[in-house]
């Protein structure tokens, strides 16, 4: 059976790990900075504006050794966290 495994790497891969747990859904968001003007005897035009920076974010948690999912966990809760912060 073919796994979905979500991979985060810092500092062009020099720091790699997995996931442990898939998160249920994740959302990216990529603004514009467009711009809205009124022009006589036309109305409303809309501007196009340069692209916003692309934001991603999910939703998941770091198994402790306790947990029943502790298996697809290879680091402690802290050390996941201590790497997203990064």
């Amino acid at each position: 059976m073919k796994e979905r495994i979500i991979e985060l790497s810092y500092n062009n891969h020099e720091e790699m790990f997995e996931l442990p747990i898939n998160p249920e859904e994740f959302e990216f968001t990529e603004p514009h900075n467009n711009q809205r003007i009124t022009l006589l005897n036309i109305g409303e035009a809309n501007l196009m504006g340069r692209r916003g920076l692309l934001t991603g974010s999910f939703s998941s948690f770091f198994p402790s050794r306790s947990s029943p999912f502790a298996r697809y966990a290879d680091r402690e809760p802290m050390e996941y966290i201590k790497l997203l912060q990064k």
